[in-house]
């Protein structure tokens, strides 16, 4: 739907979350934050509404790798399209442009 109502030329911008590329210490670190930390912390603020965060985490992790995302673009009809992952790698900032 973004690539139909874009002008030719424009430019399509998607920021997503993403659980960090590989398995090294900060991958872990992450997960262990992700999974256990967050959705406790979460439970202590939001009280019985902590199920927006459970679904934050399980959607985040069945999302898939970055590049699936920017694959997803490539499909749809963009060119150059570019993937700019933040610090931390738990999210990426997804460019792609319409053909003219």
């Amino acid at each position: 739907e973004m690539v139909r109502v874009v002008r030719p030329g424009g430019r399509v911008v998607v920021l997503e979350f993403h659980a960090p590329a590989g398995r090294g210490p900060w991958g872990r670190a992450f997960g262990l934050y992700f999974r256990r930390i967050l959705p406790t912390l979460a439970g202590w603020i939001a009280g019985p509404d902590r199920g927006g965060y459970r679904y934050l985490v399980d959607s985040v992790e069945a999302f898939g790798p970055a590049e699936a995302t920017a694959e997803a673009m490539r499909a749809a009809g963009l060119e150059a399209v570019s993937v700019e992952r933040l610090p931390g790698g738990i999210a990426a900032v997804f460019v792609g442009r319409k053909p003219r």
